[in-house]
């Protein structure tokens, strides 16, 4: 089921197929990562065993999203110093993907002792409004037929 959420999301995010990956390495609280080098989206198996698949859920939405911004700054990257507008992407704000690129930049992880970095980074403070949207207004819609 886990996988097969994966690939729903990516595809509702309008990203190629990519393996999703259970690692064991992380402390409870932490329940997935988006690895840059790899493009791969890591998930503690300890999500497949709770009862509410809520927290499954949104790590897949979460860590996709990740996904989304990491692809958007390469291509806004790529775009520097071209002038013509983006055309092929209207629905992209390239102001906010600027946002997560100075993000990047200076981007630190979670950490208990020093969370407010982390948890107020553009990133991460999109990745969570994507997880209320896909998840929230998404799979659960879905579920109680409000399509």
């Amino acid at each position: 089921m886990a996988r097969a959420v994966h690939d729903w999301t990516r595809a509702a995010y309008g990203l190629p197929e990519h393996a999703l990956v259970f690692v064991d390495r992380w402390a409870d609280e932490v329940w997935g990562e988006f690895e840059t080098e790899t493009k791969d989206v890591l998930l503690s198996p300890k999500l497949l065993l709770r009862e509410d698949p809520t927290p499954l859920l949104s790590a897949l939405a979460h860590e996709n999203r990740h996904a989304v911004q990491y692809e958007l700054v390469e291509e806004l990257e790529r775009r520097e110093g071209d002038r013509r507008p983006a055309t092929g992407r209207p629905e992209v704000d390239w102001l906010e993907v600027g946002w997560w690129r100075d993000a990047t930049r200076r981007y630190m992880p979670y950490r208990t002792d020093h969370w407010k970095p982390y948890f107020y980074s553009p990133l991460e403070v999109d990745a969570r409004e994507a997880v209320t949207s896909l998840v929230d207004r998404g799979f659960w819609a879905a579920d109680r037929g409000d399509e």
